[in-house]
Parts: structure tokens; sequence; C-alpha cells
């Protein structure tokens, strides 16, 4: 995911900026300059995000069958 993300997004100049401000703005803890933001930085505030939505609305998690 991480590779994806620096290879769809990051790398490319056109989507860099849309989706680091979009990593700021829905997750928690992104409080990097965006040209700092790396991958590690987005899927970090993705575990963050997780933990309080696991901690908020008690939900059962999905399950790979």
């Amino acid at each position: 995911m991480l590779e994806w993300w620096n290879a769809a997004y990051l790398a490319r100049a056109g989507y860099a900026a849309r989706f680091v401000d979009e990593a700021t703005a829905a997750l928690p803890g992104m409080h990097a300059a965006p040209s700092q933001v790396v991958p590690e930085d987005v899927f970090d505030g993705l575990m963050r995000q997780r933990a309080v939505l696991k901690r908020d609305q008690p939900l059962s998690e999905w399950q790979v069958v």
C-alpha cells in the first residue's frame, strides 16, 4: 500500500497536493508540512483512525475468509 500511494499520488505532482490535503483533513495526527509527508505518515494516521473508530463504535471487525 505504501509503495502504491507513493507511485500513484506522492510521486505525481498533479496528485500529491490533493492526496496530502485529503489525508490531513481526514486522518488524525497528520501535522507534517505537505512537502514532508511520506506514505508511512498516512498509514500511521490511518491506523490511528482505525483505533479511534474501534474504540468509539464497537463494531465487529471484518474477517477475511
